[in-house]
């Protein structure tokens, strides 16, 4: 314990001395989707195959934006305009937990805002550095030639048969890049996740650009109801049985 609490000693001096330094950044991100089969609870049909999905998955590109103490990030929008690809897009980004979400951070408040549209709604649905709990480690490894400490945490959640979830999640971050940032939500780390495990999914760095000379601006949420993340899951809790029952009848 002594020497993880000297480690994280260490990494926020670190940080405290460089954070300044970078001023923007872009990062890309991709993912592997490691699901067979047996493991999937996908249907099969014409549409809709195991490979086909991963496929899609894996060829989702994300864009993880920095400015000064905000950041910004989602995937990126496809061109393609041929109607299965759309279909299987779809899939792919709500199986990832991804859907069309934008999440936007405030380093300095250390609050994040999830912008969520559901059944024709916006939300602005907000969480906090805090939230993510993680628990680092003296585990490394090297990615990218970047020094990178693990940290991991619980996730729980209700899944759509009202069973409480405990997903365990893994982080890969290097202090030598100082931005506590990384997919989705997954902020608060003493620098930037290079590698992140979420159940089937693992995100990995394909790009870092720092302090980039062309602008990177970043806009604000769209308007939208207020509410934390707790509060969603409990509004919405028995939407997707309304929605099952709505096409059987």
């Amino acid at each position: 314990m002594k020497k993880i609490e000297t480690i994280t000693v260490l990494l926020l001096f670190f940080i405290n001395s460089t954070f300044a330094q970078i001023k923007n950044a872009e990062i890309k991100y991709k993912i592997k989707y490691n699901v067979t089969e047996k493991t999937s609870k996908i249907k099969q049909s014409k549409l809709i195959n195991q490979k086909s999905i991963k496929n899609e998955i894996e060829s989702i590109e994300m864009n993880l934006l920095f400015n000064k103490d905000i950041s910004f990030f989602k995937a990126v929008e496809s061109m393609e305009i041929d109607n299965k690809r759309r279909v299987l897009g779809r899939i792919a980004k709500i199986m990832i937990g991804l859907g069309y979400d934008r999440y936007f951070c405030n380093i300095n408040t250390k609050k994040i805002i999830r912008e969520h549209e559901f059944e024709g709604n916006m939300y602005n649905i907000t969480s906090g550095f805090n939230d993510n709990n993680w628990k680092l480690t003296n585990e490394s490894k090297k990615i990218d030639n970047y020094n990178c400490f693990k940290a991991t945490k619980l996730k729980t959640f209700k899944n759509r048969n009202g069973d409480i979830v405990n997903l365990k999640i893994i982080a890969w971050y290097t202090p030598e890049i100082p931005i506590p940032l990384g997919p989705k939500n997954y902020v608060g780390l003493p620098g930037l996740i290079l590698e992140l495990k979420e159940g089937y999914s693992t995100f990995y760095i394909t790009k870092i650009d720092l302090n980039s000379k062309k602008g990177i601006i970043i806009g604000s949420p769209k308007k939208g109801e207020v509410l934390t993340e707790k509060e969603y899951a409990k509004k919405t809790e028995n939407s997707f049985d309304k929605f099952i029952n709505s096409k059987k009848n």
